[in-house]
């Protein structure tokens, strides 16, 4: 699935009504879309692998658990703006805002297999390689792949400093070409699931320290999507 800069335009764009749903609902069919991060005629992208949903006042694992403050307001706008927010003062946190405008929510991005724009990547992650260009294109071997997605994109803390996401990124709106970061709807990621077997997994998070018996963690099988073979 080698993307290119033409298309990632913005015809596949996912719009207010994608993200004006449940939560846990947007977090789930967020699995499988195409994250973009775009800046003239230099675009970054990844397939979204994996989500966790936040909720409001009833889920202590939430910013907005304890209602609107200036830090959680953002959850209460219009779904399909970003929330981006620093995270133990190590690295950024990315997030798409739902549920209908005034109710809280969001969903974390934490994972996205690359597919467009690796090397910039890399220099982003400051990692080295005299690899060159690695896109996931059928003259590279699989490997490469899965090794690409495990050291840049393979938690949202190395996904945002891959993406070059930072706080002046708190407020975009997802749903607008123009903003430089957006969500497309995928050509062909739904007959790959279907081909390689490829289901999505629902999981308790991970590193909350309340709501720990919350299923709101969606996931697939990366090695099962790119179709690696377990070694016996």
């Amino acid at each position: 699935m080698n993307l290119t800069l033409k298309n990632l335009n913005g015809d596949r764009i996912l719009k207010v009504d994608f993200y004006e749903r449940d939560t846990a609902v947007v977090a789930r069919h967020l699995i499988g879309k195409v994250l973009v991060r775009r800046d003239g005629e230099t675009a970054i992208a990844g397939i979204i692998s994996e989500t966790e949903a936040y909720y409001g006042q009833d889920d202590p694992a939430s910013h907005a658990y304890r209602g609107k403050t200036k830090r959680s307001e953002i959850m209460f706008l219009r779904p399909g703006i970003a929330y981006v927010y620093f995270c133990y003062g190590v690295h950024y946190m990315l997030n798409a805002v739902t549920e209908k405008t005034g109710t809280a929510g969001a969903v974390l991005v934490r994972s996205v297999i690359p597919v467009a724009g690796i090397n910039l990547m890399m220099i982003n992650r400051n990692i080295s390689s005299d690899s060159g260009n690695l896109p996931f294109s059928k003259d590279k071997i699989i490997s490469e792949s899965l090794k690409l997605y495990r050291i840049i994109a393979s938690g949202p803390g190395r996904l945002t400093q891959a993406f070059n996401i930072t706080g002046r990124n708190n407020g975009l709106d997802l749903t607008d070409f123009n903003s430089g970061l957006y969500i497309l709807n995928s050509r062909g990621t739904e007959q790959v699931f279907e081909n390689n077997n490829v289901t999505v997994i629902k999981s308790p998070r991970i590193g909350v320290s309340s709501g720990k018996d919350m299923h709101l963690r969606f996931f697939i099988d990366v090695k099962k999507f790119l179709n690696i073979k377990e070694e016996k």
